[in-house]
């Protein structure tokens, strides 16, 4: 959690809350996180954050929300109890699901055309289908209707605005159109969900499950309880869209690369979806306010960037820490060649 001056936009304070200890990889290419840590560890955060800056909740004027996009929850409405760890991002276990699904659908672009994205481990649909697939209590839940369904800003929105206590009154179940651009679900040109999509992906009863998507900058609620109680909840984003807008990419062409867990490149495209002919993702890039015009970029993502210096830390023992990869980089006869 970053604290910012609303006039300045300089940052005041931050806390932060290591989240290993949370992840579990049960099998290879498996990737998941308990979803009740995560929220557990945005109060830690908070209250550090407020303690360092000699602030309350009454200081704050808007909580925003930025998050690791296509990671996807399923809880019970009726508990806020997760039916699942939450599948990360990068999780590569809907290999099987992929295949077949291109299978039955003619190939791995067959929803592009839709959702700007092609079919693979990497969105929240196909990790949907999977657990809908894999796991009981999923299955039951989005039968019988219990079940909600989101990528972590939902399940964070929904917790901070009430959570199962405050579900017909205060709670909102809502995620932004960047976030919801990350699912394969929603009709990238309309900003909304795409019922022939939710079908072709085999979890119609997905449906009444799935948040209201909403602008990235508006009013969503109050967050009740903890460290920000009675805070506005004002705004969400997806984490790379979140860069463009730091970086103040808001001019057609202009275009950032960040570097962390993988790479990402996003050029901002304009107000209409542009399709790709080299294999980039159309997605979403903000949407300031419910009146404003959505803008749309083309990404292109590298799933293993900084976490292929992990590899060679805890898998291959070569470096003790990260920052050794770079003298040991400058070693190499002839040099890296800019790798």
């Amino acid at each position: 959690v970053i604290l910012y001056d609303a006039a300045t936009v300089e940052p005041l304070a931050s806390h932060q809350v290591e989240m290993q200890s949370a992840t579990s990889n049960p099998q290879a290419g498996w990737s998941q996180m308990d979803p009740v840590a995560i929220v557990r560890t945005i109060e830690e955060s908070a209250a550090g954050a407020l303690a360092k800056a000699g602030a309350s909740a009454k200081d704050v004027v808007g909580v925003g929300i930025t998050n690791q996009r296509e990671s996807t929850v399923v809880w019970d409405r009726r508990t806020g109890e997760p039916l699942y760890d939450a599948v990360l991002w990068h999780d590569a276990r809907t290999r099987e699901t992929c295949a077949a699904l291109e299978q039955a659908l003619g190939g791995s672009d067959a929803l592009r055309p839709v959702c700007g994205l092609p079919i693979s481990t990497y969105f929240t649909g196909v990790k949907l289908r999977w657990l809908q697939d894999n796991v009981p209590a999923v299955r039951d839940g989005l039968k019988n209707g219990t079940a909600l369904v989101g990528t972590v800003d939902s399940w964070l929105a929904w917790n901070l605005t009430g959570g199962a206590r405050g579900v017909g009154s205060t709670t909102r179940h809502v995620t932004d159109v960047t976030n919801a651009s990350r699912t394969m679900m929603m009709d990238l040109a309309s900003g909304t969900w795409h019922e022939p999509s939710i079908h072709a992906l085999g979890i119609d009863n997905v449906a009444g499950a799935l948040p209201e998507i909403i602008s990235c900058a508006e009013p969503y609620g109050r967050v009740c309880g903890g460290a920000l109680d009675g805070a506005p909840l004002t705004g969400c984003i997806g984490d790379q869209q979140s860069a463009m807008v730091g970086q103040r990419c808001f001019g057609f062409g202009e275009a950032k690369i960040t570097y962390g867990t993988g790479a990402f490149m996003l050029m901002n495209s304009g107000t209409s979806p542009v399709p790709s002919e080299h294999g980039l993702l159309s997605t979403a890039l903000f949407k300031l306010g419910p009146s404003g015009d959505t803008h749309y970029a083309l990404e292109g993502a590298v799933a293993c960037c900084a976490v292929g210096i992990n590899w060679f830390r805890d898998s291959l023992g070569m470096i003790e820490s990260a920052p050794q990869i770079s003298a040991l980089a400058g070693q190499a006869p002839g040099g890296t060649e800019g790798l």
